[in-house]
């Protein structure tokens, strides 16, 4: 756990925020955000006697691997201290990174004017569907909401959260081993589990070229088209190396519509804050 701590560099300085902030803005046009948010579940044989305390809602076992990326698909944080059964406020709560943002102990970034804008807001990160609407965490607006802007700001915000996507579509592909059953205790598993995310930290950096060769990842054309990853084209038997079943989604609470910051980004991308790319979906 030391050395990972080590590699991630937990929590980023202040400094460091701001540029993976600044890198958000320059690749995925999204101002503010200090990084992607997602998790999956790491399927385990539990010891018989704590089988329910892994049991998920797919009704398998699992411990759950909740990570943030960067735009370079860095993990600059990432946990293996929840288990299959905990939901995902559970989840975020016995997070470190959940429990130092609610404390306001992660040297985040005082509010910044966006580009194009006198808008000054804070900085946030930026999760999909399962995640809790916070201060400092967007998620988008439920799929059935009709009104333009909204509809923009869901897609915003998810073209920068693919980020995380790929990061673990990446993961996955070059550690074969996370897509298996483990058969050893867990406190062994999350070990294995962090030293993946940490060999994954370490080529992303040192060796990118043989690790990520041109179209490996994701892409979009100017018109906002998805040219996926070839790593998505995985080789191996799905049956024996099954993707890793993703975090289940929170359900829509009608309140969190009244979210002022989140209506603030949406009006920021619809005037200052647009991209050709968003028209696709107006």
């Amino acid at each position: 756990m030391l050395m990972l701590i080590f590699l991630l560099q937990f929590p980023p300085s202040e400094q460091d925020w701001k540029e993976i902030a600044s890198q958000f803005q320059q690749v995925w046009d999204f101002p503010n955000c200090l990084g992607a948010l997602d998790g999956k579940h790491i399927n385990i044989h539990p010891p018989s006697q704590e089988e329910p305390l892994y049991l998920n809602y797919r009704h398998t076992h699992s411990i759950v691997l909740m990570a943030v990326a960067n735009t370079k698909y860095e993990f600059v944080y990432a946990d293996v201290d929840a288990t299959g059964r905990d939901e995902v406020d559970e989840i975020w709560k016995k997070s470190a990174l959940g429990k130092i943002l609610e404390n306001g102990n992660a040297n985040i970034p005082k509010p910044a004017i966006l580009p194009n804008s006198h808008c000054k807001l804070p900085f946030v990160l930026v999760g999909n569907h399962t995640f809790p609407l916070k201060s400092y965490l967007m998620r988008p607006y439920p799929s059935t909401n009709k009104s333009v802007t909204k509809r923009v700001f869901s897609y915003r915000l998810l073209r920068a959260q693919k980020v995380v996507q790929n990061a673990f579509g990446i993961l996955e592909s070059k550690f074969n081993i996370l897509n298996k059953t483990f058969t050893f205790v867990p406190k062994k598993v999350k070990d294995i589990v962090m030293a993946c995310v940490s060999l994954h930290n370490l080529l992303c950096k040192h060796d990118t070229k043989q690790y990520l060769p041109p179209g490996y990842v994701e892409c979009e054309t100017k018109d906002g088209l998805i040219i996926p990853g070839s790593w998505r084209a995985r080789p191996h038997d799905h049956h024996i190396y099954p993707e890793l079943l993703p975090l289940q989604q929170l359900r829509y609470n009608k309140l969190e519509g009244e979210n002022s910051l989140r209506i603030a980004l949406g009006v920021y991308f619809m005037s200052g804050g647009a991209i050709n790319q968003q028209k696709c979906i107006m």
